[in-house]
């Protein structure tokens, strides 16, 4: 048999024996496939002899080594170089070199076959091993688990235990505070009772003795009423003789200033309401000349020789004594604001410094007296004139007369210019109470107020004055050169009673008791 090189020298074979080997190399194939599984190799072997021409062996050596990259050349080598058929014929060489070829695979597939059973049994071994593991880490959770649930039990059991401990305890300290509690309060009520019988003690000692006592007077009671009719007696002389000394004698007299300091004797009642000897005195001495001095200048053509000075002391001292009921009855306090705005009006011709001359230098005063006693009530004055004006029990006609205005005009505001020509005391009723335009910055304070928020045809609350009340309408608003200028009609009701003449009257109804005699 000739050697051939691979890739070297191409071996002619006639087409009739190409194809005559080709049908036995298929024929071959064919039964190889048959009886020998896996030889995948035939197909490719005649293919490639087909194609290249080369050596069986050669050809199958190449497609092996391909297709089993980790088969070593030596051992295949190895293989094809024992026992090799020395047979001339090439069918008979092509035939003998297959089943060498298929002897080869045979023992390649038995020895993959024990490989893969080798891989087998490992993988087994291995899943079994895994298996085992995996088992043995879930016993070992579950008895983690077991554990967990038994240190669970054994936690929930202490907490009932502790919290049954907790009741037991709660319980014990409730009882015992309970206990504490009792005997405090047992404690307290025979420290009670044992004060109850020490007062009942006391009383039936006291009793005794005021009963000794009754029955001693019973037995003296003509010895202690003459006593008693004595020293009365005595008393009623000496106060006797105090009072004529007081009442008959000058002020001016040591003993009767004394007197007039040393005890409360009334110079004068006031509605059941006594005034102090020496209140009087310090008036009549210190503020008699002021109070002269005021009623010259308030009266003109007037003989001030004729003018009794004590009188005016009585009437300055009632009117105090009204005011201060008055200030009573409004809860009206003087602040030192008050006193200061007084002051400084009083003060405002003459100036600060020289009215305080004057006051000293022509009355005697200082100007702490002066406010305590002049300006004190002159400011309360003030205060109350303003809650005069509000009071409609000090205006009753006026007030209900508004008021029946007032009502006509929540049923008709549109007949506010017959109502104002029907009913206004004013002089602008007959022009229906229009009172032209006036400026915001003429108007007082009251009325502002009442008309801030106003609009067209709008009709104002009851504004009350010192010498009436009355409600306004706007009937126009403009802009002037002198300021912003609002149209207004009126309907006044006068209250025909001022607050000089309403003082007048609370002097007129006082009840006075003078017992002086000057």
């Amino acid at each position: 048999m000739p050697k051939y090189i691979d890739g070297v020298k191409k071996v002619k074979v006639k087409r009739n024996q190409k194809e005559s080997s080709l049908k036995n190399t298929s024929k071959i194939n064919k039964g190889v496939e048959k009886s020998a599984s896996g030889i995948f190799y035939v197909d490719k072997v005649a293919e490639t002899i087909k194609n290249s021409g080369d050596s069986i062996i050669n050809t199958f050596t190449k497609a092996i080594k391909k297709d089993n990259k980790n088969l070593e050349e030596d051992e295949i080598e190895q293989f094809f170089k024992e026992e090799k058929p020395k047979l001339k014929n090439k069918e008979s060489l092509f035939t003998a070199n297959f089943f060498k070829i298929t002897e080869f695979n045979e023992k390649k597939m038995a020895k993959q076959q024990a490989q893969s059973e080798n891989k087998k049994n490992k993988i087994l071994e291995k899943q079994k091993i895994k298996e085992q593991a995996e088992k043995e880490r879930l016993e070992k959770i579950a008895l983690e688990k077991n554990d967990r649930w038994e240190k669970q039990q054994k936690l929930a059991e202490d907490a009932k235990i502790y919290k049954y401990k907790i009741i037991k305890d709660k319980e014990k300290t409730k009882k015992a505070r309970a206990k504490i509690k009792a005997e405090k309060l047992a404690l307290k009520l025979g420290k009670r009772e044992e004060f109850k019988k020490k007062i009942k003690e006391v009383r039936q000692k006291r009793g005794k003795k005021i009963k000794l006592f009754f029955i001693k007077i019973k037995s003296q009671s003509k010895k202690i009423f003459l006593w008693l009719a004595l020293s009365v007696t005595v008393l009623i002389i000496i106060i006797g003789g105090l009072s004529y000394s007081v009442y008959n004698y000058p002020v001016t007299n040591d003993l009767n200033q004394i007197l007039i300091r040393r005890f409360p004797f009334p110079a004068f009642f006031v509605n059941y309401h006594p005034v102090r000897y020496s209140l009087y005195f310090d008036d009549s001495r210190l503020l008699g000349d002021y109070y002269l001095e005021e009623f010259k200048n308030s009266k003109v053509d007037i003989d001030i020789s004729q003018i009794n000075t004590n009188d005016l002391v009585i009437e300055k001292i009632i009117e105090r004594k009204i005011l201060d009921n008055l200030a009573d009855k409004y809860n009206i306090q003087i602040t030192t604001e008050d006193y200061n705005e007084v002051f400084d009006r009083l003060s405002a011709k003459e100036g600060e410094d020289e009215f305080i001359d004057k006051i000293y230098n022509s009355y005697g005063l200082t100007k702490n007296l002066f406010n305590e006693k002049i300006i004190c009530y002159i400011a309360l004055k003030d205060k109350i004139k303003t809650y005069f004006f509000e009071d409609d029990k000090a205006h009753t006609g006026a007030s209900l007369r508004m008021e029946k205005v007032e009502k006509l005009l929540k049923k008709n505001k549109d007949d506010f210019e017959n109502l104002a020509e029907k009913y206004s005391e004013d002089v602008h009723a007959l022009k229906g109470g229009d009172i032209g335009y006036i400026r915001l910055a003429d108007m007082d304070e009251k009325l502002k107020a009442a008309i801030t928020g106003l609009n067209l045809g709008d009709i104002s609350e009851i504004i009350k004055e010192e010498d009436k009340y009355y409600i306004v309408k706007i009937y126009d608003i403009k802009d002037g050169r002198n300021g912003q200028e609002v149209w207004l009609k009126r309907i006044s009701i006068f209250t025909n009673y001022s607050f000089e003449e309403y003082l007048q009257d609370l002097k007129d109804k006082a009840k006075v008791w003078n017992l002086t005699q000057f």
